[in-house]
């Protein structure tokens, strides 16, 4: 029933649920991932730990061998009403389905050739155990995760308010670095992303038909889920970049061995200080998600999408772009700024005089994309890549670039977009009731003097 690998990206029909029932199966088949899966959630390992040997040997017997017994037509969204429809189908229709679905062969274990001789036997292991899974261990889980999962359904089908990124990006992410993480059988029509707190940084799957279910954490993947900007060259740079020291790829190898490590976790296994592994984990920020425990420590998780997204941007730039010349390059630096940004355009010193301060704000204007909307965190990011905190805060850069009409800006400030009007405009000197009124949104007041 689980699954993971690599594959090619195909586009086809998709949309997100929250499917609780196939969600809580595919959580009950990861019990057994757990020795060849590292990095799946807490509650999988803890619920292996529980479970004694003939539960085990029972569960995989079903996940296995057996799971197209679970897949019973028009199952509710309860799990615990999934129960008892399962328990009431006649042993005979579930025996039927295994047969039709999963094409048993003549080699199948002892174990489970016996149970398909005797349906009855076979209905009766698999409505107790999955029934078991659910009441000792599954529910209360599952009342603990549900209502964060539903936000993260929520996420995904409409974006976050006011955050300036499309439904449609979110869909073709999902599209290209979910499903295309995972690959898509022939005959698969239809995707579904589901969001799971249990799969760690893997993407597991289920097939229904033509119908393909993509378990994934949503959380953890949002970096690359909710892009809705291309990758710009000094991104991919440095990204390559912290790829490049051995003792970073150790870190992210460490990672990828393990659900979550501390700091000093990394300390011990990298036999360094703490210096060195803060600063290892600074680079590797792109990679590497950063969440605070219960216990108050921060805790460290290896993102593998980003690793998806950095070597497709790496890809386009090199089969996909134009000319790359030195010619090719000067458009992004024009001639009256070459004194103020280094070879690579991020700028070393900021211009003193009016005429340089609008070029400066040109050319940072051309970073932005016509017709794009963007959060102001989107804003920051993309200043903050060619203007170094130490030569000019990301805030007056981007009040700059709208105060000179560069940049128009939501009445709530969260959305930016490049302007249509005529740009480089000297902005109008405020009054002091408009100052008061636009800074701290009231009647500025009376003198008491």
């Amino acid at each position: 029933m689980v699954r993971s690998f690599y594959g090619a990206h195909t586009p086809v029909q998709s949309r997100v649920e929250l499917t609780p029932v196939y969600n809580m199966l595919n959580s009950f088949a990861l019990i057994e991932m757990v020795d060849c899966m590292p990095a799946l959630g807490d509650w999988v390992r803890q619920t292996a730990i529980a479970l004694a040997p003939p539960q085990h040997r029972a569960n995989r017997i079903i996940f296995e061998h057996l799971g197209a017994a679970l897949l019973i037509d028009n199952a509710p969204s309860d799990f615990a009403a999934y129960l008892d429809l399962l328990a009431k189908e006649a042993p005979q229709a579930m025996h039927e389905r295994i047969r039709e679905q999963q094409g048993i062969s003549e080699s199948v274990i002892p174990e489970v050739a016996a149970l398909l001789a005797d349906p009855l036997k076979l209905h009766d292991l698999v409505v107790m155990h999955v029934r078991m899974l659910w009441e000792d261990y599954g529910a209360s889980e599952w009342k603990q995760v549900q209502r964060k999962l539903q936000q993260n359904v929520e996420m995904l089908q409409n974006s976050i308010p006011s955050s300036g990124i499309a439904p449609d990006a979110i869909a073709n992410n999902l599209q290209r670095y979910i499903a295309g993480a995972v690959g898509l059988a022939p005959g698969i029509k239809e995707t579904v992303f589901v969001p799971s707190r249990h799969t760690g940084r893997h993407i597991t799957q289920l097939q229904v038909g033509t119908t393909l279910y993509l378990f994934f954490d949503a959380q953890l993947h949002s970096g690359v889920v909710l892009r809705d900007t291309s990758m710009k060259q000094l991104e991919l740079i440095g990204r390559l970049s912290a790829l490049t020291e051995p003792a970073r790829l150790r870190v992210l190898t460490l990672l990828a061995q393990h659900d979550e490590l501390t700091l000093q976790d990394l300390m011990t296994l990298l036999d360094t200080s703490q210096p060195n592994v803060s600063r290892y984990l600074k680079s590797l920020g792109s990679f590497v998600r950063e969440q605070r425990g219960k216990d108050g420590r921060k805790w460290y998780r290896l993102v593998p999408t980003e690793l998806d997204t950095t070597f497709h941007a790496l890809q386009q730039t090199i089969l996909a772009a134009p000319d790359m010349s030195i010619h090719g390059e000067n458009h992004m630096q024009p001639q009256g700024l070459k004194h103020y940004l280094d070879d690579q355009g991020i700028v070393r010193f900021w211009p003193g005089q009016e005429t340089d301060h609008r070029s400066m704000l040109t050319y940072l204007t051309d970073h932005f994309e016509s017709g794009n909307t963007y959060g102001e965190k989107e804003v920051n990011a993309i200043l903050t890549q060619y203007v170094p905190t130490h030569v000019r805060d990301h805030v007056t850069v981007r009040r700059d670039l709208v105060d000179y009409h560069f940049l128009e800006r939501s009445d709530s400030g969260a959305q930016y977009w490049r302007s249509d009007k005529p740009t480089g405009e000297e902005p109008r000197t405020l009054t002091d009731e408009e100052a008061y009124s636009y800074y701290w949104g009231g009647d500025l007041p009376e003198s008491t003097s």
